[in-house]
Formats: C-alpha cells, sequence, structure tokens
C-alpha cells in the first residue's frame, strides 16, 4: 500500500501544482499506521461522537456569506488562475459579515518568476481585488469589501511571494482555522 499511497500522491500533487517540480522539490513519504493510542478507543464506543480532526461534520444549505467565500475562492482558483499565471495554487478566502457588511480577506500565494517588480506585484493583486468586487455583486446583494495579501508591507518589501504558488514552501502547513462553529 505504501508505493500506492506515494504514487498518487505524485500524481495528485503534479496535476495541482503548475509551479512545482514533483521530482526535483518534494519528497514523499507514506506513515499510515494505526493511529494515535489517545484516539483508538473512540472508534470502539458505541456513541456517535464528532472529533473534527478525524470526521467531518457538514451542514446545509449555505449562509449567503458562505456562499460568498466558496465561490470567490472557486472563481480564484479555477477561472482567475487560468487567466493570470502570477497566481499560485495556495489560495485562502475567509469572510466576516456584520449586519449588511460582508468583509473578505483573500490571502493568495502569487509566483514570483511570473512577476518582475513590487509594482506588478500590487498590479496583480488590484485585479484580483477588481475581479472579486465585478464577482461579489453576483452572489450577494450587500455591501462587500475586499482586503488582498494584508501581511503585505511594500515599504519594507515584504510580499505574499512563492516560488510555487504554495505557502508550505514557507514552513505554512495550510491549517486554517475551519468549522470552529457548533454546527461545523
Amino acid at each position: 500500500f505504501r508505493s500506492v499511497a506515494i504514487e498518487a500522491a505524485q500524481k495528485y500533487i503534479g496535476s495541482v501544482c503548475a509551479h512545482l517540480d514533483v521530482a526535483k522539490q518534494v519528497d514523499f513519504d507514506c506513515k499510515i499506521g494505526s493511529g494515535s493510542v489517545d484516539l483508538r478507543g473512540v472508534f470502539d464506543q458505541s456513541a456517535v461522537l464528532a472529533n473534527d480532526t478525524s470526521f467531518g461534520v457538514g451542514f446545509a444549505p449555505f449562509s449567503e456569506t458562505e456562499r460568498l467565500v466558496l465561490e470567490t475562492e472557486r472563481f480564484l482558483t479555477l477561472k482567475l488562475k487560468k487567466r493570470l499565471p502570477a497566481l499560485g495554487e495556495d489560495v485562502k478566502v475567509m469572510g466576516y459579515r456584520s449586519g449588511n457588511d460582508i468583509r473578505l480577506t483573500v490571502a493568495a500565494a502569487l509566483v514570483d518568476s511570473e512577476i518582475k517588480d513590487g509594482d506588478e506585484y500590487q498590479s496583480v493583486c488590484e485585479e484580483i481585488h477588481d475581479k472579486i468586487a465585478d464577482l461579489a455583486p453576483k452572489i450577494t446583494p450587500r455591501s462587500v469589501s475586499i482586503d488582498v495579501n494584508t501581511a503585505d508591507d511594500p515599504e519594507l518589501g515584504r510580499y505574499y511571494l512563492t516560488v510555487t504558488g504554495l505557502s508550505m514552501e514557507a514552513g505554512d502547513d495550510g491549517s486554517v482555522g475551519r468549522g470552529n462553529r457548533a454546527n461545523g
């Protein structure tokens, strides 16, 4: 099973990460085991339990804000990325609604080989912002504000710029708060 798992991972990563040379830039290892001793007893119990690291919990329908977040992420990764090669694969979208206002925060890894300088980087971020601003009214009538790559600091030369289009190259494993509500 080890070789099957590694081959599947290599094939998948190669298919979704356009700027990553899987053979040269990624080491794959397979560590499939019986799981944590602390959690094995959970599976022996007759009661239905949910542990957010082990089980999927969902609900429907999506709220308007959730739909906006999902459609924004899909638009960026499935449509805009085809027209904007500087946009990497690692895109995270967070939404917050207060009353009639929705705020979207987008973290979009950009690819350094596709951007010549800070001005072009800013231009790409503005294009991402503007395309989301065009999309939002098709999903919600609410006021939507959009922030892109909020950790950037152009004066200090800090940009969300990557070689591969993935945040993992800088030690970010992609662990973000998901489903921190009672219903998922």
